[in-house]
């Protein structure tokens, strides 16, 4: 283990006693008797050194401990009555041990505070924001977790964007039975030493970790970035990292990556089951979808609470503009007597039914537009024609639309030939600490930043500055580069106090 303190090591070692338990309890809920045998064994030569150092501290703690570990394992052949005697009765006592072994230790590095955790792990924080980059209790257990959800068998190499303590590099490499090539790219001299010093990279065998040239960070990124396009690689943006690039090149590319893995990841089950549902649906190719009776300008309605402000100009415009709406407003456009042209829909949670709960009625002559993997218990409900965006059968014109319904919605008013475009509620912060319009499922203020994310602020449209996310920043830079790519159609941002979209001139509207 190369340049690991030597109390640190001893006091891991200790620690992942602790950490076999929850792995014990995960592969039990597997039903995977041959690891549970395993855990089991390796918990009890570390459960065992443990106990012999804990008897030089405190012997009394040390004897009940070994009475427990005993009687936990004693003739006992059924893996749930193992597992429950690990965690229910063995856990709380290795707890106390190791807050008797390892005293609580912090330490100040420039910008970083190493903290000691519960699990006696360390894990850091960020002085300036008090954000974690790893768990605050269970680093190593926390990784494991992750590792199991990022690999797969036929991964030869992983690159990794950023290395805090080492915990996601080394469960990764054990996940692969020690084979997986790591490769780390991170820039910040003292995670890169502390990642050894007082992290686990040092378990990783030689051979199998890399750590890339950080000396120049643009080509850092771009070797990472290159590393994205290779087969059988697997690529990995740590989280804290989405905030660290802001001011090169490739800012944007990280922050697009690391939201789209993590949608991939987090929402891949729903969506198989969306498009599964979907194919029973008989829908209509969004091809065929066409609007009478109305001018070239077209009024996208988003949730935001500038829709508010927009009521009154929704209203006396509603009879010459085309209404595209977004699934979220339909409950307070059907209040205040608007008729929608069409509504868009992307996401594929199931809650989005409930935004036609009462109101199902209201959608019985408007079209739908949505995607295969949209939510199908939004779709069975709604009442009025289906119209599917898929594949490129729609006259060579290029969907640029992704995470936000109101990109869905901008680039549905481009397909339908626009000319002028008012954009509504795509406020994209918190305006006056709201993040939604009245009169809508969501309260005003669901979705408000609880962690540094909101820290985060841009320009407002107003000239001041405005509260944002991460998340809020791919929508806006997603709608920017729609605008950009139709420079013929004027685009209005109606918001007052919203953040500012690029390609967009503001309209105040009384």
């Amino acid at each position: 283990m190369r340049g690991m303190d030597e109390n640190v090591k001893v006091m891991y070692e200790d620690a992942m006693t602790l950490m076999e338990i929850n792995v014990l309890e995960y592969e039990s809920a597997l039903n995977n008797v041959e690891r549970i045998r395993f855990s089991w064994e390796k918990f009890c030569t570390l459960l065992r050194s443990m106990i012999m150092r804990l008897g030089k501290v405190d012997m009394q703690t040390a004897k009940n401990l070994l009475s427990k570990w005993e009687s936990v394992g004693a003739g006992v052949t059924d893996y749930r009555r193992l597992t429950t005697g690990a965690v229910c009765e063995l856990r709380p006592l290795i707890q106390d041990a190791l807050n008797r072994l390892y005293p609580y230790v912090e330490m100040e590095y420039g910008r970083w505070m190493v903290k000691q955790t519960p699990s006696a792990f360390f894990s850091v924080m960020e002085i300036n924001t008090e954000r974690y980059i790893h768990s605050p209790y269970s680093p190593m257990y926390e990784a494991f977790l992750l590792a199991n959800e990022l690999y797969c068998d036929d991964m030869e190499e992983f690159h990794l964007l950023g290395c805090g303590l080492g915990y996601l590099a080394y469960q990764l490499w054990i996940k692969s039975e020690k084979t997986l090539r790591i490769h780390v790219y991170e820039e910040d001299e003292f995670l890169r030493e502390a990642s050894f010093s007082i992290g686990v990279l040092g378990w990783i065998d030689d051979p199998c970790l890399v750590f890339e040239p950080c000396d120049d960070k643009e080509d850092m990124l771009r070797s990472f970035f290159v590393s994205t396009q290779k087969n059988n690689v697997g690529v990995y943006v740590q989280d804290w990292k989405e905030r660290e690039y802001l001011d090169t090149i490739y800012g944007d590319h990280v922050d697009n990556l690391s939201y789209n893995m993590r949608m991939h990841r987090t929402l891949g089950t729903i969506w198989k089951i969306n498009e599964r549902e979907n194919k029973k649906i008989d829908w209509i190719p969004v091809r065929n979808l066409s609007i009478q009776d109305k001018s070239k300008d077209f009024m996208v309605v988003s949730a935001g609470p500038s829709l508010d402000d927009n009521i009154d100009f929704i209203k006396r415009h509603s009879a010459d503009m085309c209404i595209i709406a977004i699934n979220a407003v339909l409950k307070r456009l059907a209040s205040e007597g608007i008729k929608a042209d069409i509504t868009a829909m992307l996401d594929p949670y199931s809650r989005l039914a409930d935004h036609l709960s009462g109101i199902a009625d209201y959608t019985k002559d408007i079209p739908l537009v949505t995607v295969l993997n949209g939510c199908q218990s939004f779709n069975r409900i709604y009442q009025g024609p289906k119209y599917l965006i898929e594949g490129s059968d729609t006259d060579g014109f290029e969907w640029q639309f992704e995470g936000t319904v109101a990109s869905l919605a901008l680039d549905l008013a481009f397909f339908l030939g626009a000319q002028k475009i008012y954009l509504i509620g795509s406020d994209l912060g918190f305006p006056e600490n709201r993040s939604y319009a009245r009169g809508l499922v969501h309260r005003e203020t669901d979705g408000m930043p609880v962690d540094s994310d909101g820290g985060r602020v841009v320009e407002a449209v107003d000239g001041k500055k405005i509260r944002t996310t991460v998340i809020y920043e791919s929508y806006r830079k997603t709608l920017e580069r729609q605008i950009q790519a139709h420079p013929s159609v004027t685009v209005y941002n109606m918001s007052h106090n919203g953040a500012k979209i690029a390609g967009t001139l503001s309209v105040n509207e009384e």
